[in-house]
């Protein structure tokens, strides 16, 4: 079997959005209190944002909708090249808390 050598490759990253909640009302939708039992925020997606330099705070007393914020962000990016990954990451955190 011939083993392919990566410098040869050419890859292309492509963002496919998608929604965690379709079915989100445009208003959102209200989050249960914190308790040390069910956290607002996880471990591992705390321990993720201070990795990358954000603090996921849990503060945000709502589920955002964020069908308008995938619509702006696809025709803001259409045609970027990199580092869309940075700025798809960091307009998705604009949309939620």
């Amino acid at each position: 079997m011939a083993r392919c050598n990566p410098e040869e490759l050419e890859i292309e990253v492509r963002w496919k959005p998608f929604l965690l909640r379709p079915d989100m009302p445009a208003e959102g939708k209200p989050k249960a209190p914190a308790a040390p039992d069910n956290p607002r925020v996880g471990a591992r997606l705390k321990g993720a944002g201070v990795a990358v330099g954000i603090d996921f705070s849990g503060k945000c007393d709502t589920y955002p909708n964020t069908l308008q914020a995938h619509a702006l962000l696809e025709y803001v990016l259409d045609g970027i090249p990199a580092p869309r990954s940075l700025l798809a990451t960091r307009y998705s955190l604009l949309a939620t808390c």
